[in-house]
């Protein structure tokens, strides 16, 4: 699968999940996104969705246990989500 064919996927997903208001796996595809972006070269981009991860997961609250810092997806478009998930994960991975 192409780098663009990911970003489409992803996208898609994101858009599904903010559509059915379920912040949680809209702020992991926002993440993902984020990543592809970044693979991708595109600075921009990457910072953008990397900024409305880490509204999300703030919005979605609960990453404070184990089991809140689960992850939803294993993987999206190909994308790899960390073990634990959350927004300080994001600021980290993206230096925000």
């Amino acid at each position: 699968m192409s780098i663009t064919e990911q970003i489409h996927e992803a996208e898609a997903e994101y858009r599904h999940m903010q559509a059915i208001e379920h912040q949680r796996k809209a702020a992991e595809a926002a993440y993902v996104l984020a990543r592809l972006y970044q693979e991708a070269g595109d600075t921009e981009m990457s910072k953008q969705y990397a900024r409305q991860s880490i509204a999300l997961f703030t919005q979605a609250g609960g990453t404070d246990t184990l089991e809140g810092a689960t992850p939803r997806y294993t993987s999206l478009a190909g994308v790899q989500l960390p073990n634990l998930i959350h927004e300080g994960v994001v600021r980290q991975a993206f230096h925000l």
